[in-house]
């Protein structure tokens, strides 16, 4: 296949939301796991990567950190989908606090955004499960479908 992996089938594609959403092959629902959209990637010198830290997380790419956020400084976080022509990425805005209000972006085919997802539930009150929300942002394919997973109550920026 010349441009990378084959495209999965359709089939693949809503099996893997019914098991991201928490149901089992036999329609039964099940107890919500960990996020797992794709296989395991290793990382290459070049690509963005999500690293978490002992109060926050930060992204890096190309050997520099391109920004870093610690949890208490969140305020919100937006899901939103990116069309990309061929396919759609799911991306997470961060917003932090004052002084700046600034918005950090991240997306689903970074090493690092499973865990961070899991740290964001972890982490922050409030944060609406990924397994909530992600159908919200995936479906229908080619739109925006925007939703806000977390706001701090006190945050007006």
């Amino acid at each position: 296949w010349p441009l990378g992996e084959p495209i999965e089938p359709i089939t693949d594609a809503v099996g893997r939301a019914k098991r991201l959403m928490g149901y089992h092959e036999s329609g039964e629902r099940m107890e919500a796991k960990a996020l797992a959209i794709g296989p395991r990637r290793t990382r290459s010198s070049s690509e963005d990567f999500i690293e978490l830290t002992a109060d926050g997380f930060a992204r890096w790419g190309k050997g520099v950190r391109r920004f870093a956020v610690r949890w208490d400084e969140v305020v919100a976080v937006v899901a939103y989908k990116i069309d990309l022509w061929v396919v759609d990425r799911i991306d997470l805005a961060v917003q932090t606090g004052p002084p700046d209000w600034r918005w950090h972006e991240v997306h689903e085919e970074m090493l690092g955004y499973e865990e961070l997802l899991v740290e964001l539930e972890r982490r922050l009150p409030g944060m609406r499960p990924s397994a909530k929300w992600w159908m919200e942002v995936a479906f229908p394919a080619f739109a925006p479908n925007r939703t806000i997973p977390f706001r701090r109550p006190t945050a007006t920026g």
